[in-house]
């Protein structure tokens, strides 16, 4: 939140004009709606009104009180107009082959003894021809919302359930279990994956699983196993009946 500076505002000359009153907290009575005084054609906010506040309750006063002054002139009260540009963007991102040699404009700022003791600006601003070099840094950031997320690649395990085992060919291969945190348990070369894997669908543990079709199986097998060790040092637990244990 950004807080206005607080500083006491000098009000007590109004005490002299009649129709201003002023609430216990000793700050000008106004309308919260349209921020106007008890007198007439006279409006209010800010820290006048509230006392020492956020920036925006004063931004907020100053929208609300040329509202009120909008329809004490006779408007309507409507002072809303778009703030953000909702015109089609261009969607051509350009090229540049310096883009990535493009430095940041060094902003020009007062000296220190400058902008010390006073409310001056301390940035300055860029001149025109600053401004051209700064801006041909641009990528189009607000692109972003237009900008589809990359697609990711499909996860590649399968949900072991009769009816994907189902869909899986009565063909020679490997079939990798993974448990429910889809981590590898298991890895068995058979002569029919969709046999073997229909065998294990009510009474294995598994969660997930892979396969490879592969008429040498076993030498899949071997090379799958050989990965699993040189990843994590042991043998994958299994099903309980592998018959390869004792081979690594």
């Amino acid at each position: 939140m950004l807080v206005a500076i607080g500083q006491q505002p000098v009000i007590d000359f109004l005490g002299r004009v009649e129709g201003i009153r002023f609430t216990e907290a000793g700050t000008v009575a106004a309308d919260a709606d349209s921020m106007q005084t008890p007198l007439e054609g006279v409006f209010a906010g800010g820290e006048v009104v509230t006392g020492p506040a956020s920036l925006v309750d004063a931004i907020a006063h100053g929208r609300r009180a040329a509202s009120g002054i909008d329809r004490f002139l006779g408007g309507d009260g409507d002072i809303h107009f778009p703030l953000l540009d909702r015109s089609e963007l261009h969607r051509a991102l350009g090229q540049s082959g310096r883009l990535a040699n493009l430095e940041r404009t060094q902003m020009p700022c007062l000296p220190p003894k400058e902008a010390a003791g006073n409310f001056r600006l301390v940035e300055t601003g860029f001149s025109a021809d600053d401004a051209m070099v700064e801006a041909a840094r641009c990528l189009q950031c607000n692109l972003r919302l237009l900008l589809r997320p990359v697609p990711m690649s499909p996860d590649p395990w399968i949900e072991f359930t009769a009816e994907n085992v189902a869909a899986v060919p009565e063909s020679e291969g490997v079939y990798q279990l993974l448990d429910e945190g889809k981590a590898v348990y298991a890895i068995k070369g058979v002569r029919n994956l969709r046999d073997s894997l229909t065998s294990l669908v009510e009474t294995s543990k598994a969660r997930f699983f892979l396969f490879d079709l592969d008429p040498m199986y076993s030498k899949r097998e071997s090379e799958l196993i050989q990965e699993f060790l040189k990843r994590h040092g042991r043998m994958p637990p299994g099903e309980g009946d592998d018959d390869l244990d004792d081979l690594f």
